[in-house]
């Protein structure tokens, strides 16, 4: 999954909710922060931010998190996870298609 993300982040899809982009297997996915998780984890179709529950489980805590996991505020934006910079489970990698400041 976190290769499937890095893909696209390393062909720099510029970001918007209205576009899509196609995934090395042909399949289209928005291209915003819900799009690339949906690519990552490989839906049949783009979720978003409201839709991308339909497809997951709720942790019960920040220390269960696996890389490919989703952190999801379905009001605004979902990062994917991409593991933790220290043992301590204090700071955490993420991949992210954010919106341009």
């Amino acid at each position: 999954m976190i290769q499937r993300a890095q893909y696209r982040v390393d062909r720099g899809v510029p970001y918007s909710q209205r576009a899509y982009y196609k995934d090395p297997q042909g399949r289209t996915y928005r291209t915003d922060c819900s799009g690339l998780v949906s690519m990552a984890w490989h839906l049949p179709t783009s979720a978003t931010t409201w839709t991308l529950p339909n497809y997951s489980t709720q942790l019960a805590s920040l220390d269960d998190l696996k890389p490919g996991d989703a952190l999801n505020n379905i009001n605004a934006h979902v990062v994917l996870f991409a593991g933790w910079t220290d043992s301590s489970h204090t700071v955490a990698n993420i991949i992210e298609h954010a919106r341009p400041t």
